[in-house]
């Protein structure tokens, strides 16, 4: 909440880069509730919390990047991982997320976000991946100083 809280609110750029979209976060924990796996107490209270975190950020977002890998994939991927909080996720969550993103990303664009999508099906070392996603950054980087 502290770094939140340093956010310049005088109109100045920042450039804030996340792995992870606050957006993703709640569609992700509202897939969860809908799949039974979270109670309704929880799901409640995970929206006041998300409420009090995002009100001063969900705004300011201008670009967004839209990591794909279709969901096959991403069920080899968590198999291989195998992680005991991922082993018994319900069959249905993996599409359910997919179209929620799908969903967000396009609600983004409606709303004159530019969502960059890359691709990732792929297998990669983390250091490919950095080659596939650093000339974005740094092509955004360069408009944002024009």
């Amino acid at each position: 909440m502290e770094a939140l809280s340093k956010i310049p609110k005088d109109g100045r750029k920042i450039f804030l880069i996340t792995e992870r979209h606050m957006r993703t976060d709640k569609l992700f924990y509202y897939n969860v509730y809908k799949n039974k796996l979270a109670t309704e107490l929880e799901w409640n209270t995970y929206k006041n919390f998300f409420g009090i975190i995002c009100a001063s950020t969900n705004n300011r977002v201008n670009v967004m990047f839209h990591v794909k890998t279709d969901v096959g994939i991403c069920e080899k991927r968590i198999a291989k991982r195998d992680r005991t909080e991922e082993c018994n996720l319900p069959k249905q969550l993996l599409p359910q997320l997919e179209k929620s993103h799908e969903e967000m990303f396009q609600e983004a664009r409606d709303q004159g976000i530019r969502v960059i999508t890359i691709n990732f099906n792929e297998d990669m070392t983390p250091e490919q991946m950095d080659k596939v996603v650093h000339p974005y950054l740094i092509q955004l980087l360069k408009e944002q100083r024009k």
